[in-house]
């Protein structure tokens, strides 16, 4: 368990997720039809929507499978604070991941108070520069298919099994309420799992509260892709869910996030 605390060894400048801030100027034509959730959405509402539109055009995916997954993840609050994992912001990056985050022209590391310091429409730069990262690190090719998207959410690792690999009893357990609702009652394998992604993403209107953790309990994929592919997918996998259940070791996570906010402020000065 130790492994994962160590993120410090991420944070040079030749392996950080690189950040770029996004100019206004190359969204602000974007013409945004009707899309659902917009009642959730309170601040920036038009400026967030054309930009999502823009980069979701850029990284190859339709903008609902972006919509979708912020639900998911946020319910679109960027002040969305999970005490108990230390998660933040609209995609619930886990503090450990925004240690592998850093501005081009700053060369600052993003700490968990940076992402509750910014709003919507800025916090979309982390996403985009996220997933770019993950598209490009996993080869996937444009434009890109829903299971596949999900799957950088929900867990990398499936991108590059057959169509007849199963999930471990442990992923199955962790993530029960999605594997139910199935097209395929009991079925567990990756064709099984695209086919419940593509009926869920490709659905145009709105996912209400009741609809909880529809694309999966835990997030695979908000690690930086350097670390994944240095480690099994599986065993990964399974450290991350119990670091989210180790209070001790959140604690540790947690004390080491201040101390990036602190440096931060010290190089601010």
């Amino acid at each position: 368990m130790i492994r994962i605390l160590n993120f410090k060894d991420f944070n040079s400048l030749n392996e950080s997720i690189r950040i770029e801030k996004i100019d206004p100027s190359y969204y602000s034509k974007e013409t945004v039809t009707s899309l659902p959730y917009s009642k959730y959405i309170k601040d920036n509402r038009n400026s967030f929507l054309k930009k999502l539109v823009k980069i979701s055009e850029d990284l190859g995916i339709k903008p609902i499978w972006l919509l979708h997954t912020i639900f998911n993840e946020s319910r679109f609050d960027p002040k969305k604070a999970d005490k108990y994992t230390g998660a933040v912001g609209l995609l619930s990056f886990f503090p450990e991941v925004l240690k592998n985050l850093m501005y081009v022209d700053t060369g600052k590391i993003i700490s968990p108070n940076d992402v509750l310091q910014m709003s919507n429409v800025d916090q979309l730069d982390l996403i985009n520069g996220f997933y770019k990262n993950w598209i490009e690190s996993m080869e996937l090719k444009s434009p890109i298919n829903p299971g596949d998207f999900a799957a950088l959410t929900f867990y990398p690792g499936i991108i590059k099994k057959d169509w007849k690999w199963e999930f471990p009893d442990y992923v199955i357990q962790k993530n029960s309420d999605m594997f139910k609702k199935f097209p395929n009652p009991g079925g567990k394998t990756k064709k099984d799992y695209y086919d419940y992604i593509n009926q869920i993403f490709e659905y145009d209107g709105e996912y209400d509260d009741n609809n909880e953790k529809i694309l999966g309990q835990f997030t695979g994929a908000f690690v930086d892709p350097s670390l994944f592919r240095g480690k099994k997918p599986l065993e990964y996998y399974k450290d991350l869910i119990l670091t989210k259940e180790d209070p001790a070791l959140n604690a540790q996570v947690q004390a080491q996030d201040a101390e990036v906010t602190q440096t931060n402020k010290q190089v601010e000065k």
